[in-house]
């Protein structure tokens, strides 16, 4: 059975997913962002569905922001707090240098390094997330840097970071239904 903590990664991940996809789709044309839209949201809800019935059902013990969690931790907070500061201050300097095509871009790194940090402090399997999601936010900005518009740089990164977070949480819940 998983962790109650690994439980509330995958309804964070869900949530976060769907962000993603609802800001990486916002430009682009015709059906498509309805269609990927309208899956996000089925894939998130079927996967909080299925994490709170496991919630309920894991054994007691830490929990979210329970004792021994590592959302109750003074590491999570500080992490999460350099976090909010580095988008602030990127998302302006880069709003003040006219480049507000990249912002999308710069939250992904700023998640990814995010991750990089909880992987030194709690679980080296957050080294694979934030060094996707960082190199996501570097493929987004790339696509603009050589050319692409500002819609391709936010569908780049968006749609590649709201589907490997819906895809994260999903093998997540496969893996934690088998038993040894």
């Amino acid at each position: 059975m998983l962790p109650r903590d690994a439980l509330v990664g995958v309804a964070v991940g869900a949530v976060f997913g769907v962000a993603w996809v609802f800001w990486g789709s916002g430009g682009l044309a015709g059906p498509v962002p309805l269609v990927v839209r309208v899956v996000a949201v089925v894939v998130a809800v079927a996967l909080l569905a299925r994490a709170v019935m496991l919630l309920r059902n894991a054994p007691p013990g830490a929990g979210a922001a329970g004792a021994g969690s590592m959302f109750a931790s003074r590491p999570y907070r500080l992490i999460v707090l350099a976090e909010i500061v580095a988008f602030f201050a990127g998302n302006a300097a880069l709003q003040a240098l006219g480049l507000a095509q990249y912002v999308i871009c710069w939250t992904a790194v700023v998640v990814g390094v995010h991750f990089l940090g909880f992987g030194r402090v709690f679980q080296r399997l957050f080294y694979t997330v934030g060094a996707v999601i960082l190199g996501i936010g570097v493929v987004g900005a790339l696509v603009g840097l050589f050319g692409g518009s500002a819609v391709a740089v936010a569908a780049v990164t968006g749609l590649g970071c709201g589907a490997y977070f819906l895809a994260g949480s999903s093998a997540t819940l496969l893996r934690g239904g088998r038993t040894a």
